[in-house]
């Protein structure tokens, strides 16, 4: 049984050395001088007794070709009229030619993890901002440090990071900057006005409640005086009637008459 196995091995070793002996002795000799591919690879058959096969719809056979060979090998000859997107093997007395095949980028080659800190102009973290992925709806919010992290981001991505009174700032999901965010205040905003009382003040410089109340509420209420209509429209606004006559003079008191100093009436 031994003797058996020993000469299958012996067998085979030989048989793999000749076929490496008769691919070695393939050799040409010739010079190609703009000479279509199909020509020479008609040469490449006379001189080596193989059979070349190759798809049409693969292999470009008007290529023209430059190259002199003496003596070659088989597969220096092939390697050098092929070229790079060309590849072949021999197999049954054949020289078959096919197309490298491409490996596809997997998705995960594709995709990255974002992740960073989002700051203010004075380092304190800013909590519950929005990190959102442009045109998606993967994203995230900041937590109570500051921290976000979003994964499966395309790396052709823009990422848009925006929070209320800030900027938004934009930036490539490959971007370094994203480890740190520093959003800056956004003026703009701030500059607008509110009405109050009988004038008007900066949104940034209000630094008490402001209450309102629409037009349409008060054209729904049926009173005799538009200063009846507030009546249960702000908190904090008492309006009553003194005399109790509801043509009488009205009177307004606003955070109710337990103010310091000062009248409580606007």
């Amino acid at each position: 049984m031994n003797n058996r196995k020993c000469f299958l091995r012996l067998f085979l070793c030989l048989s793999f050395g000749w076929g490496v002996l008769a691919l070695n002795a393939q050799t040409v000799s010739k010079s190609f001088n703009d000479t279509p591919l199909k020509t020479v690879l008609k040469e490449v058959e006379s001189q080596t007794g193989l059979s070349v096969v190759y798809k049409t719809d693969e292999v470009d056979v008007n290529r023209k070709v430059n190259a002199s060979f003496q003596n070659s090998s088989l597969d220096e000859v092939m390697s050098k009229i092929l070229g790079p997107q060309l590849t072949w093997i021999v197999q049954d007395k054949m020289i078959i030619i096919s197309k490298k095949q491409v490996k596809e980028t997997s998705k995960s080659d594709k995709s990255l993890t974002v992740s960073g800190v989002v700051t203010d102009e004075t380092g304190i973290p800013v909590i519950g901002a929005s990190v959102l992925v442009r045109g998606s709806s993967n994203g995230s919010i900041t937590d109570m440090d500051g921290n976000f992290s979003i994964a499966d981001v395309p790396q052709d991505a823009m990422i848009d990071i925006s929070y209320i009174g800030y900027k938004t700032l934009t930036f490539k999901a490959t971007d370094k900057a994203l480890a740190n965010v520093v959003l800056k205040e956004d003026t703009e905003v701030l500059e607008e006005v509110v009405v109050v009382g009988y004038g008007v003040q900066k949104k940034s410089d209000v630094s008490t409640a402001v209450s309102s109340v629409k037009a349409e509420a008060l054209a729904n209420n049926p009173a005799s005086d538009f200063r009846q209509a507030l009546v249960g429209k702000m908190p904090g606004v008492q309006v009553t009637v003194p005399s109790g006559d509801p043509e009488g003079s009205v009177a307004i008191h606003v955070r109710g008459i337990s103010t310091i100093n000062a009248g409580s009436e606007p």
